[in-house]
């Protein structure tokens, strides 16, 4: 079966909520604060920075450095501003995922902006030695 970049994310992104495994602490950690890292120089748009030393080959081979520029600038637009406040809500390891058999860890903040109460949900995964994005989505939170 064929699919787009979007919709690989798509079934990674509900994989890894349905497919939980403890982690060990220091990898979550690491891992957790390596996507909070991307997930604040997101919002001070520094999207080619991110894309260069965040992004990991995984997520590169299945979409553009223009495509995710455009993604960025479309969702920036959006959330009006830096955010002031995220709070994780979940976190999780996975074992692996469509196309890449090493561990997956995800997180899903709620995170308030200018313009915007979002969900950020984002997973990293080990290459080279540090944790880089494999996945990225950003969903409007009616809850809050």
């Amino acid at each position: 079966m064929k699919t787009t970049p979007r919709l690989d994310t798509a079934l990674m992104m509900a994989f890894m909520l349905l497919w939980q495994v403890p982690a060990r602490a220091d990898d979550m950690s690491n891992a957790r604060a390596a996507a909070v890292s991307t997930l604040e120089q997101l919002e001070q748009r520094k999207n080619s920075d991110v894309w260069k030393s965040h992004m990991s080959d995984w997520f590169k081979e299945r979409m553009t450095r223009a495509a995710f520029l455009a993604n960025m600038t479309v969702i920036q637009s959006q959330l009006g501003g830096p955010a002031s406040g995220r709070e994780i809500i979940q976190q999780s390891k996975v074992p692996g995922m469509a196309g890449y058999s090493g561990e997956v860890y995800s997180f899903t903040f709620e995170t308030s902006f200018p313009a915007a109460n979002v969900y950020e949900m984002i997973a990293v995964i080990r290459e080279g030695g540090i944790y880089r994005v494999a996945g990225l989505n950003f969903v409007p939170n009616p809850n809050k």
